[in-house]
Formats: structure tokens, sequence, C-alpha cells
């Protein structure tokens, strides 16, 4: 029974994203998608259920590539998520960049020996991420940290 109330838990989130919305970052979708059409993919790492994601991804429309969750394929972690990702898409960790504002995303990253990107925005503090490769105070600056990244790898 405690397995069917979260299920309607989560449909009831589904239910109140689809019609009354939430709040992302100003510019995501567009960022998102910029991202995708410089050629790089854009996936998803977090320890959200998929209804509940694909909710959002759905009512802000969102652009990501095949995505995993925890609770499938035996992942738990976060980090686990990264490695699968590692494993499926055949990358190797420096083509991987890690963006997050919580202490399990710089886990993910540290723990598959990929680039982490703090954000000092969002819903963790300078405390959990003050090891980041970079740290960023606005989504848009991602670009430029990919663009020093890129620089990094031609020199």
């Amino acid at each position: 029974k405690i397995k069917n109330f979260g299920l309607l838990i989560v449909k009831d989130f589904q239910e109140i994203i689809r019609e009354k919305g939430g709040e992302i970052f100003k510019d995501v979708p567009e960022l998102l998608k910029r991202i995708k059409d410089m050629g790089y993919m854009v996936l998803l790492a977090s320890n959200g259920r998929r209804e509940y994601l694909e909710s959002i991804i759905d009512k802000f429309n969102l652009t990501f590539e095949p995505f995993v969750t925890v609770d499938e394929k035996g992942i738990t972690r976060k980090a686990q998520i990264l490695e699968y990702y590692l494993k499926e898409y055949h990358l190797n960790p420096d083509e991987v960049i890690m963006v997050g504002d919580r202490t399990s995303d710089i886990d993910a990253a540290f723990e598959n020996k990929c680039p982490f990107v703090g954000c000092l925005f969002g819903h963790g503090n300078l405390e959990e991420i003050k090891k980041a490769d970079y740290l960023i105070h606005n989504i848009h600056e991602i670009l430029n940290v990919i663009d020093e990244i890129e620089r990094k790898t031609v020199a």
C-alpha cells in the first residue's frame, strides 16, 4: 500500500506540473537546444523519478537524450547514472561535463572522473560545491565553461 501511495503522489505531481506549471530557470529550454545544436549530447542525471522528470520535460519542452533514473537498471545513486551514460554512449570522462548544485552532483562527477561545473544558484550552496572545477553564477555562464574546456582540449 505504501508503494501505491507513493505512485499516487507522483501522479498528483505530474498533473500539477502539466496543468499549473512550475518554474525553471529563465532561458533553459533555449540554452539546452543551443548546446545540442553545437553538437553536444544533453543528458539528465537526477535523483527524481522518471514520471516526475518526464512531466517537467514535457511541460517546458526540454531537450535531452534518452535518460535513466534512479530505480532503473539497478541504479540507486546519481554517480551510477553518470557511469551508465559513459558506458551506454561510449564516452570518456573528459568528454562529459557534469553540471549541478548539490553534493550528490559533485560526488557523481568526481567518482566518474568528469569535470564538474558547480552552480551558485539553485538548491545547494557554496559549501557543498566549493571543490568544483568551475563555478558559475547563472546558467548562461555554462557556454563560457564549454568554450574554456574546448580551448584546453585543443591546446
